[in-house]
């Protein structure tokens, strides 16, 4: 991160946190059916990737890199950081899961690999759908010209919030490229940039400190409470599912700008992207395991989470004490940045 954003960091580690969480349970879900957990997962749903969209949206919102390296350069970098680890872990991984599945080779047809590479949700990684998608955003947004802070946000900021939340309203369907989640992402990335551009006069009225360290905490667990007995109606409709996941962001943004930060979050901050990649690779072992020892969910749960940091967090720990693993191109792969 070129800027120090202390309440952007705060939101990337409470975001890693809500996607391990959301992944920590057992395939068969009558394993934990009528349990907490259930209600739990469906609620984390309603907003963690969105945030995620929201962060970047907010980070691309006056970014230098693009007008300095103009859009071309700018979006090949994005497809290095991007798609590379995807197209590679997938392609990696693809042939072992079939056969650790399907016991043989047989359906392992181009058709097929097509649509695990092409279909995003149905790729080997289940979670490798965000990659794809957010590169699409990024093309979409970086064609718009560089939009200032103001004291009032741009007449054009103002007109891409609105056609990007129209479309979340759209009747897509389209699996393929992430069209769909495109479509639900759209929104949050131009909030974020919104969010962004009017930050620097919020920042001047609004002061974290005194009263304020105890309403946002406040604020954020009604919001959360709210959130959580609205889920089975955002669940249901469209029309409440925005303005709930809208809220619950908000939720997180109140709580972030009053935790104190640290090593630990700007460590987890900055390697955000490489732990959202690997977590779910050392969960799925994990999951594994549990489900051939027939642990119960209260044990495959709390070991999932945990596995879910401790793993990739031990691989970055490695690869950045074995100096040949450090070039660029191992360094994209294994989602670090290049330099």
């Amino acid at each position: 991160m070129k800027r120090h954003w202390p309440t952007i960091e705060t939101l990337y580690a409470l975001g890693l946190a809500l996607v391990i969480l959301g992944h920590s349970h057992s395939s068969d879900w009558s394993t934990f059916e009528g349990t907490w957990l259930v209600p739990l997962i469906q609620f984390i749903y309603l907003f963690h990737m969105a945030m995620f969209f929201g962060i970047a949206g907010f980070l691309f919102q006056n970014s230098e890199s693009r007008a300095r390296l103009g859009y071309r350069k700018w979006l090949s970098d994005k497809a290095l950081r991007l798609l590379v680890p995807y197209f590679f872990w997938s392609l990696l991984a693809l042939a072992p899961k079939y056969f650790f599945e399907h016991h043989s080779f047989a359906g392992l047809t181009p058709a097929y690999i097509l649509t695990s590479l092409f279909c995003t949700r149905q790729n080997i990684w289940g979670h490798f759908w965000f990659l794809p998608v957010l590169f699409l955003a990024y093309a979409l947004f970086g064609l718009l010209p560089r939009l200032p802070n103001r004291q009032r946000p741009p007449a054009l900021l103002l007109a891409v919030v609105a056609l990007a939340t129209g479309c979340y309203f759209l009747p897509i369907r389209i699996e393929w490229l992430g069209l769909a989640d495109l479509r639900n992402s759209l929104a949050f990335f131009a909030l974020g940039m919104l969010a962004r551009s009017q930050s620097e006069r919020l920042a001047g009225n609004f002061a974290i400190g005194g009263i304020s360290r105890i309403v946002l905490p406040a604020l954020a667990l009604a919001l959360f409470a709210l959130g959580f007995g609205l889920r089975e109606n955002a669940q249901a409709s469209r029309l409440v599912a925005l303005p709930v996941a809208i809220m619950l962001i908000a939720a997180c943004v109140s709580l972030a700008a009053v935790l104190p930060t640290n090593s630990v979050v700007s460590w987890l901050a900055r390697h955000n992207f490489t732990i959202y990649l690997f977590s779910w690779m050392f969960q799925a072992v994990v999951m594994e395991l549990c489900s051939r020892l027939r642990c119960p969910w209260t044990v495959t749960t709390p070991a999932m989470f945990a596995v879910g940091f401790i793993g990739p967090i031990a691989m970055i720990l490695v690869l950045e004490r074995i100096p040949w693993l450090r070039r660029p191109l191992l360094r994209r792969l294994f989602g670090g940045s290049p330099t």
